[in-house]
């Protein structure tokens, strides 16, 4: 129960909050003498995206559980050509970079869910960005990363655990509600919309 507190809280902070704690390691997670509640100490560094970062990261991350990589590579090229803009650069071999994302996330889903390593995988897109000269997003790396911590912390307290099966639900939450926002709908207005769309959601991904 204490690991999936910590899975939901630091999904919560990337996807839902956009305010991240950014000196994650076992040394700044402390457990209540209930053992029950999980305090995060040293919170002096914190991480806030700016709503274009923020909606990268969860549009991507969505992209990678609904199984499309081709959107989720096209989503990285065009925000690194937008940034490499100003270097007069730009990626290489595109069709080739997406083609291999496509099929990082196709293997993933092969095995369960890429969230099921996601530490893993974010290694593997750091090498195919340097190979085809892809500037990745610093908020993208910074998310990944934090998944990364805490799948470390939460499998080393208990191997068995999927923690897939806990984030997923959060990022796709967190996409729903910033496309209702984008929408311009209230959010206290929009829960039986907003449920509607989750079923959706989950049934279009099976």
């Amino acid at each position: 129960e204490l690991c999936k507190t910590g899975i939901q809280t630091v999904c919560k902070m990337i996807f839902r909050d956009n305010f991240v704690h950014g000196d994650l390691h076992p040394g700044n997670v402390f457990v209540s003498s209930d053992g029950k509640k999980l305090i995060l100490l040293d919170a002096g560094i914190a991480i806030e995206h700016t709503e274009k970062d923020h909606d990268l990261i969860v549009g991507i991350l969505a992209d990678f559980i609904k199984g499309d990589g081709q959107k989720a590579g096209e989503l990285l090229i065009s925000d690194s050509n937008g940034r490499m803009v100003v270097m007069n650069d730009a990626a290489l071999n595109e069709k080739e970079y997406i083609n291999k994302i496509m099929g990082i996330v196709a293997e993933a889903h092969t095995k369960g869910y890429l969230m099921k390593q996601l530490g893993t995988y974010i290694n593997i897109f750091c090498e195919i960005a340097k190979e085809h000269h892809v500037m990745l997003n610093q908020s993208f790396l910074s998310a990944g990363l934090a998944v990364k911590v805490q799948e470390g912390i939460v499998l080393s307290l208990d191997p068995s655990i999927e923690i897939w099966r806990i984030a997923n639900p959060i990022i796709m939450d967190s996409e729903i509600r910033r496309r209702f926002i984008r929408l311009g709908i209230p959010l206290d207005k929009m829960s039986d919309m907003w449920k509607d769309a989750k079923e959706q959601f989950w049934e279009s991904i099976g």
